[in-house]
């Protein structure tokens, strides 16, 4: 039996797919995607300074890296608030507030919105975030 693809022009493999099965991409510089170090702090003040590699959200970063007290349920769907973040002071600006339905989640699952509060799987990864601290909180939503 042979398969064939039934679209026309050369399509990207997934971004889930482990690097060494996307025949003719060489890593996050292929993709134009910006490497960053993303510093995960745990409640009890340890800290992880992780690559984010080919990795699109923080949340991704650090289910990569089995990051403790991220169970990211989901998978980044936006639909479970278990990737809950406190993205650092200085950092706010930079990686800006929650849209809407994140907001709605956040606040349905903690009854308010902390400044700072957000879903880690949509923190998009650019170049500006390179350093980013962002703190876990002792339980997910």
């Amino acid at each position: 039996m042979v398969l064939r693809s039934l679209s026309c022009g050369a399509q990207p493999a997934p971004a889930w797919l482990a690097p060494e099965a996307r025949p003719g991409e060489t890593g996050a510089a292929a993709e134009g995607q910006t490497m960053a170090r993303i510093t995960f702090i745990q409640p009890d003040g340890s800290r992880q300074v992780l690559e984010s590699g080919e990795d699109e959200t923080v949340m991704l970063v650090g289910v990569r890296h089995n990051v403790a007290k991220l169970p990211a349920d989901c998978g980044g769907q936006l639909a479970c608030a278990s990737c809950m973040v406190e993205v650092a002071e200085p950092w706010r600006a930079a990686v800006g507030g929650p849209g809407l339905d994140e907001g709605d989640m956040i606040e349905d699952a903690l009854g308010m919105r902390p400044p700072g509060r957000r879903l880690s799987c949509q923190v998009r990864i650019t170049e500006a975030l390179d350093g980013l601290e962002v703190r876990l909180p002792e339980t997910q939503g």
